[in-house]
């Protein structure tokens, strides 16, 4: 570890977690600790973890933690691996940077920004594919069930999915004229289709 005069950049950050269940979160504030305490790249001065908090089902903690860096690139660089909600500086109360060390923090983050949109677009683009091809196995699957007409009951029990989370499928086809409703009963519609 450098020592500490070569530690010029005092900061203060905030890391939250959201999700669930309780001890998930718990876990993982933990282990993000952990991860942040041991990086060599800056040392933690202090960590305030919060209690839980708990908001229509979901759960947060956040933790208060002040570090000190070598430079403004290593506390950008966190800010990259770690996602803080909130960073502040506490010293030194002015930074001056050459603009050749600047152009190249400014190039290096470009870059990431780049590896980052490009595994976006992948990730979205390989979704876009997943939630086509789930729409097709889901029209083809509610065909093969609704050949005989079948309530909203049993065709929730053949594919294992909720009636709540059924129902806006079933909606899309009954206006798209794919699914017909004959006493209270689903049945594909073969005329037209």
């Amino acid at each position: 570890m450098e020592n500490k005069k070569e530690l010029k950049i005092l900061s203060r950050v905030i890391i939250h977690i959201a999700g669930n269940p309780q001890t998930h979160i718990i876990k993982s504030m933990d282990l993000l600790i952990k991860k942040i305490q041991q990086d060599e790249n800056f040392q933690v001065v202090s960590i305030e973890p919060s209690e839980v908090s708990e908001e229509e089902g979901m759960f947060t903690i956040f933790a208060e933690i002040e570090l000190r860096t070598k430079d403004i690139d290593q506390l950008a660089w966190f800010c990259f691996d770690y996602l803080p909600s909130s960073v502040e500086i506490i010293e030194p109360r002015e930074l001056i940077y050459r603009a050749d060390h600047l152009s190249s923090f400014f190039n290096e983050m470009q870059n990431r920004m780049h590896s980052l949109d490009l595994a976006l677009k992948t990730l979205t683009m390989e979704n876009k594919k997943l939630h086509t091809n789930g729409s097709a196995l889901m029209r083809n699957l509610l065909y093969y069930i609704t050949k005989t007409p079948k309530s909203l009951e049993d065709i929730s029990k053949a594919t294992g999915i909720s009636k709540e989370e059924l129902a806006p499928i079933i909606n899309t086809l009954l206006e798209q004229k794919r699914l017909v409703l004959e006493s209270e009963k689903y049945k594909w519609n073969t005329i037209g289709n």
